[in-house]
Parts: structure tokens; C-alpha cells; sequence
């Protein structure tokens, strides 16, 4: 990774983040179990969908201790309008598992993260990453596309499986994981978009080799 490209994650990126970057209710957080409920909810569901199921139901359980209490039937009503109601039953397997392996602790462990209900290799770094402040990568469709557009990288394995690209993100180094990764979420949203990105206002374009290759194919730059 060449010094320019780093300069622009971790400075302009950063710049760019603490004046656009977005609220949530899970942001505002750094409890584990917190986080852990919504990379669950927000997995295939659109954001806006999961604010109020975030905040019912972590009003109702607010503890992996309470959340095994509960029963699918009392989950499935909150959580409905997400769809894929079946994930009513992990969350309180989920609970459960915490309480009876973890005496009530969301490890940080990212082998033991993922042998939990519902926990895969980028829910497991997401938690590593904002809960515990560990400098974990975070790669997923939307996050790939921009790492992938910017660093100049093959597309052709999907992200959670490439391993050349989470090592490729991995070698960034932010000096606040946390942040570094919610701003690129933010820009995936905003500007980095699978169509029509907003090229002109991105604070990566100097080393983005994707508008580089636009530029040279079209002979003008996307705006």
C-alpha cells in the first residue's frame, strides 16, 4: 500500500468523517452486548428498518442475562419488520449462550465471538473493532466496494470470503479502528455508491484507482 493511499484513509477519510459522518443509537455505544444485538438486526436490513426494533428490544433486554429470559414469541412482534423473523430464536439463543459459556461476558476472542448464534467473521470483527477498541478489519459488500475501487483490486470472490482483500485493509493501520471503519461505511452510503458514485466529493479520489481508470476511459472525470 503505497503512502498516498494510506494518507487518504487515515487522514482525509478521517477529515472528511467528523463532518459527515452519521448518528445511531448503536453508535452512541460501546457496550458489547449493545453492538452485538444490532450487527445481528442489521445484517441484510436496510438502517432505517432497524432504529426501532434496536431500541424496543434493547429496552426490553438489555443484558445477555435478560435476553435469554425472553421467548421467540416475545422477539418475533419487534423484530417483524425487519423480516426474516427466524432470527427471533437465535437472539435468544444467543442470550443463552453467553450466560452459559461466558457467565454473562460477550468475549472479545474472535474464535469464541463466532462460535456464538448468528455471529460470522465480520459480525465478530465489528464487535472486536467498536466494542474493545482491537484493530480488526472490517470487510462486507458494502465496505469491499470501496476498499476494492480505491486499492485497484479483483472483484471476482465475494468479500467476506476474499482474504487478500481483509489483508489488504488490515495493513491501513487506523489509529482509531472504530472510527476509521464507520467512516468507510458512511462513504460506501453516501458517496461511494454501486451506481453513480459521487467521484467529485469523495476525499479518497487523489488515490482511488477506480476514478483514475475512469478518467483514462473517458477522458473526463466523473463528477
Amino acid at each position: 500500500m503505497t503512502p498516498l493511499i494510506r494518507r487518504a484513509f487515515t487522514r482525509d477519510l478521517m477529515a472528511w468523517y467528523r463532518v459527515y459522518g452519521r448518528t445511531f443509537p448503536w453508535r452512541q455505544t460501546r457496550d458489547p452486548f449493545k453492538l452485538l444485538v444490532a450487527e445481528i438486526l442489521l445484517q441484510r436490513t436496510p438502517y432505517w428498518k432497524v432504529r426501532p426494533a434496536y431500541e424496543t428490544l434493547i429496552g426490553l433486554a438489555p443484558t445477555p442475562a435478560a435476553l435469554a429470559q425472553l421467548t421467540a414469541a416475545e422477539i418475533e412482534p419487534i423484530i417483524r419488520p425487519l423480516g426474516l423473523v427466524a432470527r427471533a430464536q437465535g437472539l435468544v439463543d444467543l442470550g443463552r449462550t453467553v450466560v452459559e459459556r461466558h457467565r454473562g461476558s460477550i468475549p472479545n476472542d474472535s474464535k469464541q465471538l463466532q462460535e456464538l448464534p448468528g455471529v460470522g467473521r465480520y459480525t465478530a470483527s465489528a464487535i472486536r473493532c467498536h466494542a474493545f477498541g482491537i484493530d480488526a478489519p472490517l470487510v462486507d459488500g458494502l465496505t469491499g466496494r470501496v476498499y476494492r475501487r480505491v486499492l485497484g483490486l479483483d472483484g471476482s470472490l465475494e468479500p467476506h470470503a476474499d482474504n487478500s482483500l481483509w489483508a489488504a485493509v488490515a495493513a491501513i493501520q487506523p489509529r482509531h479502528p472504530g472510527d476509521f471503519h464507520l467512516a468507510v461505511i458512511d462513504l460506501a452510503s453516501l458517496i461511494c455508491r454501486r451506481k453513480r458514485p459521487l467521484c467529485g466529493q469523495c476525499p479518497l479520489a487523489t488515490a482511488c484507482r477506480f476514478r483514475q481508470t475512469q478518467v483514462i476511459a473517458t477522458g473526463h472525470r466523473r463528477p
